[in-house]
């Protein structure tokens, strides 16, 4: 029998079992009930609830909040990059600690609470990103929930969330305007060469600020990205505000060649900055950085987004909204356009899969696309 009562002193006892564990241990539910009626009614109850839904509900006090915030440090803090994790938790500080669906129990939340949480989130001006980065951490932690046997379904598998917008058709850089922006980035006086990697490499920027010298081969011809520099999304007192992690996928960490030319335009790099390092001192903090400021600590791409990069954007006649991903994007169109394999510019970029390269790198532009009628024309037509 899978459910019974037996006479507990004053009470009765209910006991249910609900199958074995890892350990080959019985698993069962028990609850103490104060009359033989009242637990003949939750025994019931109880194996509807597990014939019904395959898990028996169990009440809890805890509350929503809590739940994410048990969740975000036992299992996505062992899962997930520690920038990612930083987005999470700020996510949950902002939309769920105040809220009246955090101080409810777990166990009580429907799909109705998620729903309403979410179309609160959109009036106060949230986009569909912020909701849909929201949802990804309550559906996981529900769903671990359900795995802990404390919910017996996910409820956030069972909303509506807002359409995803389609992002805005990326800027880029003709390949034919490239030495005109190679030209006015060399014009800067202290990293126009860190401009010049980022598009002839498609780097992503935290790649090319993580950078150092020792991540070059002999001969300076290749180099091998090993790190990535990381600043946390809100900095505490008494932390760093940068850090050094691995690449974020193994295909991330990849060795790049370059052109003659541009090690050479690195090896001057390398000479003023030396210079810079015999003025400054021990001021100098040195971490082996390839492009740092004046003494030696990394560089913030907020400012040289702002300063540098529109200032050579200005200087070449191009598009002030160019930002460092589309120089990365540029890069990639470019070897596309020049029929290199997919395989080689996935390589290239570090992406996990050729799919994605083609998803979001293969811009198919009005020359390529006649280039193509005509292929197709020369098949069917005949003709040279």
């Amino acid at each position: 029998m899978r459910g019974y009562i037996t006479k507990r002193g004053r009470g009765y006892r209910v006991e249910i079992h609900l199958g074995y564990g890892p350990d080959g241990k019985r698993i069962r539910h028990r609850k103490t009930l104060s009359t033989k009626k009242a637990a003949e009614k939750y025994l019931r109850t109880k194996l509807d609830e597990l014939e019904a839904e395959g898990a028996i509900r169990v009440r809890t006090l805890e509350s929503f909040h809590s739940l994410l915030i048990r969740w975000l440090e036992v299992c996505a803090s062992k899962r997930v990059r520690e920038k990612t994790l930083e987005h999470y938790q700020g996510s949950v500080r902002r939309y769920v600690a105040d809220h009246a669906i955090g101080r409810q129990s777990f166990s009580s939340i429907t799909p109705t609470d998620i729903q309403a949480l979410y179309s609160e989130m959109q009036e106060r001006g949230v986009g569909p990103h912020g909701v849909r980065k929201l949802h990804a951490v309550i559906r996981q932690a529900l769903d671990q929930a359900v795995k802990w046997r404390e919910i017996p379904a996910n409820p956030a598998l069972s909303v509506d969330l807002p359409k995803a917008k389609k992002n805005k058709e990326m800027k880029l850089i003709a390949p034919a305007d490239f030495p005109k922006f190679v030209a006015a980035a060399l014009e800067e006086k202290r990293n126009g060469v860190l401009w010049v990697l980022a598009l002839s490499t498609g780097m992503r920027p935290e790649e090319y600020l993580g950078l150092t010298w020792s991540d070059f081969h002999k001969g300076f011809q290749k180099f091998t990205i090993n790190r990535v520099l990381v600043r946390p999304v809100k900095v505490k007192e008494g932390k760093p505000h940068w850090r050094f992690e691995a690449p974020k996928t193994k295909r991330s960490r990849r060795t790049l060649a370059i052109d003659p030319q541009l090690a050479k335009l690195l090896r001057v790099h390398r000479a003023v900055q030396n210079q810079e390092k015999l003025k400054a001192g021990p001021a100098y903090d040195d971490h082996g950085l390839v492009f740092a400021n004046e003494l030696g600590g990394p560089l913030y791409l907020a400012n040289l987004r702002n300063r540098e990069l529109k200032r050579i954007l200005k200087r070449a006649g191009f598009d002030q909204k160019i930002t460092p991903y589309c120089l990365r994007h540029s890069a990639a169109t470019s070897l596309l356009k020049d029929r290199e394999s997919l395989k080689v510019v996935s390589s290239v970029l570090g992406h996990a899969s050729i799919r994605l390269t083609a998803d979001v790198y293969s811009h198919v532009t009005d020359d390529m696309l006649e280039e193509a009628a005509g292929k197709l024309g020369k098949r069917m037509f005949g003709g040279t």
